[in-house]
């Protein structure tokens, strides 16, 4: 079932968010009658007028919607039709003056026909059998666009992660041209675990700082705004690891003691949650998709794409940003945002060898790449480290936890 539905979210399905959602609307024009049902038209009209207005419903809205859900889908691969585009746009108005009529916002109208797209997708699903590489694709093209609407970065959204085994470690180009994996080593994620979308924002790190200096004495106060770039869904950053253990041993000081303001910020908590700094080989495992994206860069080997994917020296001006504003990585349907770039992220694991061997020294590693870095360091290979009481204007963090027991 869930590979059919997976198949079915092919090329209109992506064509109909992106156009519901952000194209420009032009012209004017009518539905052929045959075709769309022009009754549910006529109804919108006749409900729109100065003397119905307040008999206009929900349901018929959602009628509405149906019909123009279910005409879109069937004329979306004729992009070239004579006056298409008017029609889209001269409905879309009407579906929007409609909602508008009954106190209903641009948001809550995109998210009423995502839900129909959504809800058509999954009846279609039931007879679609054949899976292709570019209704995979493009199913991900809608989950990226639906995820910009979804993804809130003032709180802290966990994706489980399942266990498996990738091969970790440098992939480079050589000079013809040609992947070098030579240096990579096999790694399994033996247990599932959750890891945050998003780097953690600065809203999240004064949220569980003012929640635990109500409770610890004042000389282990923890520094509400510590990053030197001030924002508050920028990353937190200028935070060195032992700074980020004690915020995080006093996040799960909280989880045990069922502050219940946690679920606040942390939509899917639960009392006990244990949260931590995520291994290296998770954080690998995610840039990697589980071994799929076996390549230079998350996207690809393309270094020109790079701008549209992180904050990095090129193209930064020298400072943070604000989470989420470059393109997204999609891990299994499952977004993540500033993989590489912007901040680099503080890890659990201990100083390393070229083996990935854990070190015996006061170092932990960081990866991914930052505002202040060039672009071969924002590989998915790219590490370093650096001294656990010392903090950096490019290193902040992301949170990951521990699987409940069943």
């Amino acid at each position: 079932m869930q590979i059919a539905l997976i198949s079915i979210l092919n090329g209109w399905l992506a064509g109909l968010i992106l156009l519901f959602l952000f194209s420009p609307v032009s012209g004017a024009s009518t539905f052929c009658d045959g075709i769309m049902g022009a009754g549910t038209w006529r109804e919108v009209d006749r409900r729109l007028s100065a003397t119905a207005q307040e008999d206009f419903t929900i349901d018929k809205l959602k009628e509405a919607i149906q019909v123009y859900v279910t005409f879109e889908s069937r004329t979306s691969t004729q992009g070239g039709a004579p006056g298409l585009d008017r029609v889209r746009g001269q409905k879309w108005r009407e579906l929007a003056h409609a909602a508008e009529a009954i106190n209903l916002s641009k948001d809550e109208l995109e998210q009423m026909v995502a839900d129909e797209i959504v809800r058509q997708a999954g009846e279609r699903a039931e007879s679609s059998r054949v899976v292709t590489e570019e209704s995979v694709r493009r199913a991900d093209q809608v989950r990226i666009q639906r995820a910009r609407i979804s993804i809130d970065v003032s709180q802290v959204i966990m994706h489980r992660i399942e266990p498996g085994e990738f091969m970790m470690g440098e992939v480079n180009l050589d000079t013809n041209g040609n992947l070098d994996t030579s240096k990579q080593v096999e790694a399994e994620i033996a247990e599932p675990f959750y890891l945050s979308a998003t780097p953690t924002t600065q809203i999240i790190w004064k949220k569980v700082a003012e929640l635990a200096n109500l409770q610890i004495g004042y000389e282990y106060r923890i520094k509400v705004y510590p990053s030197h770039f001030k924002g508050t869904t920028r990353p937190v950053e200028t935070v060195s690891w032992d700074n980020i253990r004690f915020w995080i041993d006093n996040l799960n000081r909280l989880s045990e003691d069922g502050e219940p303001a946690l679920s606040e910020f942390i939509p899917d908590h639960q009392k006990g949650d244990f949260y931590r700094l995520p291994t290296e080989a998770e954080w690998e495992f995610v840039v990697r998709g589980r071994g799929r994206s076996n390549t230079v860069y998350y996207f690809g080997n393309d270094r020109l794409a790079l701008p549209d994917n992180a904050w990095f020296g090129e193209n930064s001006g020298g400072k943070t940003h604000p989470v989420g504003e470059r393109d997204f990585l999609v891990f299994e349907g499952l977004v993540f945002l500033d993989m590489l770039g912007n901040v680099r992220e503080w890890v659990k694991d201990l100083g390393y060898d070229s083996n990935y061997r854990e070190g015996y020294f006061s170092k932990r590693i960081i990866r991914g790449g930052s505002w202040l870095y060039t672009a071969p360091q924002l590989r998915s290979a790219f590490r370093s480290n650096e001294w656990a009481d010392k903090g950096f204007s490019d290193v902040g963090f992301r949170l990951a936890r521990s699987a409940r027991n069943p």
